[in-house]
């Protein structure tokens, strides 16, 4: 999410300089005190480029299936995760109720739980790898697990919409792995919209399954350099080269 806000905000003053060309330029206030772009003191965006766009008309049951959505659920979630105290991905993976090994573990009981109701076309699992020690981030091997469902596509599974939300949490100082980093908007946020999502289609999926595959997955060691999230491309890729290979043959 970080990544992602800085690319969107965090621009220098040239693509401002480049966009003047065209008219649309913001501004001399047009970067804050705080270094970043402020877009809304200029004429953004641009009203002489391209077309406007469209919206698609939402089909009602993708409306029914948003209004599932239950608030109370999610401040829950984001509570439970927030009291494991710290969930630096090289916390403590021994203690039951602290750290990042306690969070995964309640992360993987509460995806295969809310998969039942799937009727086993849901698969939760807990992927791991041995990461190497990269100080001062990760100051000694350790295991970095990604916490995931999984639903096969019925006519196209090589096609693959995936979901992700980093579990892991860290303080100002990445080094630390001991106190707590409660990290409840970086990022259980989003892995609580995670669980609701296995939890809200789980019956869905019963009934039918959707054309192309899915993954839902909370990712870990984000903060110190998407390895989660890298460990699940790559691992995809695997597979569905290993999948191509077999249906060639």
């Amino acid at each position: 999410m970080v990544h992602l806000l800085q690319v969107l905000f965090g621009i220098s003053a040239a693509p401002i300089l480049a966009a003047a060309q065209y008219g649309y330029a913001s501004p001399p206030t047009a970067i804050g005190m705080n270094g970043f772009a402020n877009w809304g003191a200029g004429t953004w965006p641009p009203s002489s480029v391209g077309t406007p766009l469209v919206p698609q008309s939402t089909d009602p049951e993708t409306l029914s299936l948003l209004g599932q959505f239950d608030p109370a659920r999610i401040g829950t979630i984001i509570q439970t995760l927030v009291n494991f105290g710290t969930r630096h991905t090289a916390s403590t993976t021994t203690n039951v109720t602290r750290g990042i090994g306690a969070a995964r573990n309640w992360l993987l009981d509460q995806m295969t739980e809310l998969a039942k109701p799937s009727n086993g076309r849901m698969t939760a699992s807990m992927p791991c790898y041995n990461q190497p020690a990269v100080p001062p981030s990760i100051p000694f091997n350790i295991q970095v697990c990604n916490v995931q469902v999984e639903i096969t596509g019925s006519v196209d599974p090589n096609r693959t919409y995936v979901y992700t939300g980093h579990y892991d949490s860290r303080r100002l100082n990445i080094s630390n792995y001991v106190d707590d980093a409660p990290g409840a908007d970086d990022n259980a946020s989003a892995v609580a919209i995670a669980l609701e999502l296995v939890r809200i289609l789980a019956p869905v999926v019963a009934k039918t399954l959707p054309a192309a595959s899915i993954i839902i997955a909370a990712v870990a060691g984000e903060e110190e350099d998407l390895y989660g999230s890298n460990f699940l491309a790559q691992t995809r890729e695997f597979i569905l080269r290993r999948w191509t290979s077999s249906n060639k043959m």
